[in-house]
């Protein structure tokens, strides 16, 4: 089974697990953190008031995340960040260990990759607010290149089950890949049609990775 699942929490990050090839796509970026700095992406991804603008304000700001991590309140407020995330920093640097989310990482078989890294997907990029870090089990194939989602109601008609089954299965043949997410229903009827048709899939699902 070829099954590809991507977890995006509400902190802004993802988690993607499927097939181990690789799928590189390039975007105008900026510094690719080293492994070093990709830890305080990391914890700064669990920052839940640090959406992708305040994100996009400490990278300009302090360059190295690290720099950032290890701001005072002036430095933040200089770098254009309000009080509210700011305790919310303070708090996450007395409660999250950089370095530890690393190691569980490492344990899990679980990459990261930060917005600025040639394996983010460009698309995903473009919308008005990406995750800045993706965590990845596994990688893209070339071929997700070409996808479609397909999602619905949990409770669907005779008729839309047949229809997003007809319609998921023609697309999977095709070699498109398949994207929806994790909800019984049409989600489910997706990933099921495009697998039994060899195609391959990539759930999402709203939550943390841990």
């Amino acid at each position: 089974m070829r099954l590809a699942r991507i977890t995006i929490s509400p902190l802004g990050s993802a988690l993607i697990t499927g097939d181990k090839t690789r799928l590189l796509v390039n975007f105008p970026c900026a510094k690719i953190p080293d492994m070093q700095d990709l830890k305080y992406w990391l914890a700064l991804s669990r920052v839940t008031l640090l959406g992708s603008v305040r994100f996009r304000r400490l990278e300009s700001h302090f360059g190295d995340l690290k720099n950032a991590w290890e701001a005072g309140p002036g430095e933040l407020k200089a770098a254009g960040i309000e009080d509210a995330p700011i305790r919310e920093i303070k708090d996450a640097r007395e409660n999250f260990s950089p370095d530890a989310e690393m190691e569980k990482l490492h344990r899990a078989s679980v990459r990261a990759i930060a917005w600025n890294d040639s394996e983010y997907p460009w698309r995903l990029k473009e919308i008005p607010d990406p995750p800045p870090v993706l965590y990845v089990k596994g990688a893209f194939q070339p071929e997700d290149e070409r996808a479609v989602a397909v999602v619905g109601t949990r409770g669907p008609t005779t008729y839309g089950r047949e229809a997003a089954s007809v319609l998921t299965a023609d697309l999977a043949r095709n070699g498109i890949t398949i994207i929806s997410g994790l909800a019984r229903g049409i989600d489910g009827i997706a990933h099921r049609a495009a697998l039994d048709n060899g195609g391959r899939t990539i759930a999402e699902s709203p939550t943390a990775w841990t």
